[in-house]
């Protein structure tokens, strides 16, 4: 299990860094991961990465625009209530 989060956190951060937000195969694949386990180091980077999402959905759609900035806004929630100790998290929850 250690691992499989460990990749997680890699591949959401990987989203972010690579800047493949566009990427649906990517991106659908890391919210089928949530399933399988979240913990906060995970639900930071995921918040991040659909924030950035929307960034890119702004382009096309104001209101996938604001799907995608809600759906950030939960993750971040959620990984406040699992770690409110982690600045990331924090930061995250008021982007």
């Amino acid at each position: 299990m250690l691992f499989c989060t460990i990749v997680l956190h890699q591949a959401v951060s990987n989203i972010y860094v690579l800047n493949v937000f566009a990427s649906f195969f990517l991106y659908c694949a890391v919210l089928l991961c949530i399933q399988h386990g979240m913990d906060a180091e995970f639900l930071w980077r995921l918040s991040r990465a659909t924030y950035y999402q929307s960034k890119i959905e702004a382009l096309r759609d104001k209101n996938r625009q604001k799907k995608f900035v809600y759906q950030a806004l939960e993750y971040a929630g959620r990984a406040l209530k699992l770690d409110e100790n982690n600045p990331n998290v924090h930061k995250w929850s008021v982007v």
